[in-house]
């Protein structure tokens, strides 16, 4: 799994110290936040990512971070089947749920870097924060769940989607009981005005 989850977050620019390692998990969604706070704009406040712009300009360092990485929730168009997977990575640790699988992992990456031996026995404590953290951030199996089954139902639709002019999608008869905000196809086509 650490092929997929680790990914380089590289950063070079005025300001940044050059040569600096963060030791501390980060993640890809870290980018947003990051160049709002070297551009000095606001960062959203839905957003999931944090700001590593202290790290990387004072070498200030986060090694108690959780980072999470999901895989999946679609369901599959032949099985039917939803199967996703939640990482948890902590310092040298690394939770993995997969859905479905009788039990989770836990890999030492420092000792054990191409996680070969499941050391969960030896981390409950790990396996219990690791567990409220993903509970606490993510959606629940059932949301997953309901989420996929929407996204295949619509589906459909998307695929059927066209331009009736450069601007506006047109969505098809089937989409006609939407609700009149979701289908801009039902209202009469108004001209486009640069602004």
């Amino acid at each position: 799994h650490e092929e997929a989850a680790h990914t380089p977050l590289i950063f070079e620019g005025d300001g940044i110290k050059k040569g600096l390692k963060i030791e501390g998990a980060t993640s890809l969604l870290d980018l947003g936040p990051t160049l709002c706070d070297i551009a000095g704009a606001p960062v959203a406040k839905h957003c999931d990512g944090t700001s590593v712009f202290k790290q990387i300009t004072e070498g200030v360092d986060d090694k108690e971070r959780m980072v999470i990485s999901e895989l999946g929730g679609s369901q599959n168009r032949k099985t039917g089947k939803i199967p996703y997977a939640q990482m948890v990575k902590y310092q040298n640790l690394k939770y993995v749920h997969f859905d479905g699988l009788d039990e989770d992992a836990v890999y030492d990456i420092q000792a054990d870097p191409h996680e070969r031996k499941n050391v969960i026995s030896q981390h409950a404590d790990f396996v219990k924060k690791a567990q409220d953290y993903l509970a606490k951030m993510c959606e629940s199996k059932e949301r997953i769940v309901e989420n996929a089954v929407k996204e295949a139902e619509n589906l459909e639709i998307t695929m059927k989607c066209s331009l009736d002019s450069p601007e506006r999608w047109r969505a098809p008869d089937c989409a006609r009981h939407y609700p009149e905000e979701m289908v801009s196809s039902k209202k009469k086509p108004q001209p486009f005005v640069w602004k």
